[in-house]
């Protein structure tokens, strides 16, 4: 008897109805004496078999979730990292400008630095900020050196240069305001509310 043949037995065995006279089953489990250990045993291991390939496929579904969540919180977190650096670089710039009336050279450079990263990390308006303050610390520097070459030679010159420092430093000490930095920055540096647990 081949494999077919043997499927079609048991498939019309089983699918063919009982008369009402005999014990009110369903089906006539006859097909279960034609069958024997081997083909029960494989029936069985089919099965378990699809059984455990469908726990599997949504173990694994599930874990991809999972590992997707992971992935998109580290992400987050790594880039609350760099803005957090970078927030932290803005600070010490401004600590150098409150303390010297104008950020020190080491400041602004490290500052340079930092708003190259920030160009990836933040959005327009935090990079147009960092721009600006690169900017102005770096022209008061060169409004200073241009101020003291012309220092009792032309005091016209002299007197722009300071009104221009003058406006650059109100700026920075207006910028630089712990509440103006928080307002400025809140948007980016937040840790993610929902962190996936194991």
């Amino acid at each position: 008897m081949d494999f077919f043949t043997r499927i079609s037995d048991v498939v019309s065995c089983v699918l063919r109805p009982v008369s009402d006279q005999s014990e009110n089953h369903f089906f006539e489990f006859s097909w279960l004496k034609k069958l024997g250990a081997t083909d029960v045993a494989t029936a069985i291991a089919t099965v378990v078999i699809a059984v455990f390939t469908v726990a599997m496929f949504r173990l694994h579904k599930e874990q991809q979730k999972h590992d997707r969540a992971v992935a998109r919180a580290n992400y987050q977190f790594s880039l609350f990292e760099k803005r957090l650096e970078v927030y932290f670089e803005v600070q010490r710039f401004f600590y150098s400008a409150f303390e010297h009336r104008v950020p020190q050279m080491e400041s602004i450079g490290a500052l340079h630095k930092s708003s190259a990263t920030g160009t990836f990390i933040f959005g327009e308006k935090v990079k147009a900020f960092l721009s600006d303050c690169v900017n102005k610390a770096m022209r008061h520097h060169q409004l200073e050196t241009r101020r003291t070459r012309n220092a009792g030679i032309d005091e016209e010159i002299v007197q722009r240069c300071m009104v221009e420092q003058a406006e650059i430093e109100d700026w920075l000490s207006g910028k630089g305001a712990p509440a103006s930095l928080e307002q400025m920055f809140s948007e980016y540096l937040e840790l993610p509310a929902d962190l996936p647990r194991e």
